[in-house]
């Protein structure tokens, strides 16, 4: 936000410049964790901001900043990189598929989603521990964030173990 008051942007300039909702940069002054990184690209590119910077300036520590995300020029939605954007996620799937891991997994490992951004489907319940690390009062928001992160890993893990299990349950002679 630093950055735009040093700009003298409005939030409606930047909304048209960048495509992100004036209510998505309003929200941004009460949210207790950084924008996604797709977001913050848009802005980035809207104002002619290296994206390292940008994603420094929105508080996401030098740890989180993977190489990938540093040196990735950022492409504005209209772009014909769509095709370019395309090829990587279906990289990414065939990454995640060879590993056996999700899409999401890969995501978060590579620092472009943090756990809490993938979204479940409103029809599943929530998840009674999370649901518990989130209400407990006496922990910090950073170690309630590492402890759902810890939880969701290895949640993950036991999902693919099983799923792995079936697999082997259906191939002949076993």
């Amino acid at each position: 936000m630093r950055e735009l008051a040093n700009r003298e942007w409005t939030q409606t300039q930047l909304e048209k410049a960048s495509g992100v909702s004036r209510s998505t940069v309003d929200s941004w002054q009460f949210q207790p964790r950084p924008p996604r990184v797709a977001t913050i690209r848009s802005v980035a590119s809207a104002i002619d901001l290296d994206l390292s910077e940008a994603l420094r300036l929105a508080g996401y520590p030098e740890s989180r900043i993977p190489q990938e995300v540093t040196v990735a020029a950022p492409t504005p939605a209209h772009s014909p990189a769509k095709t370019a954007l395309a090829d990587t996620v279906r990289e990414l799937r065939d990454e995640a598929e060879r590993e056996g891991r999700s899409l999401g997994e890969l995501l978060v490992r590579y620092g472009l989603a943090q756990p809490e951004e993938l979204a479940v489907p409103d029809a599943l319940p929530p998840d009674p521990i999370i649901v518990e690390i989130q209400e407990s009062s006496d922990i910090s928001e950073e170690t309630k964030k590492t402890l759902i992160r810890l939880h969701l890993e290895n949640r993950a893990r036991r999902f693919e173990e099983e799923r792995l299990k079936a697999e082997q349950r259906k191939k002949p002679g076993s």
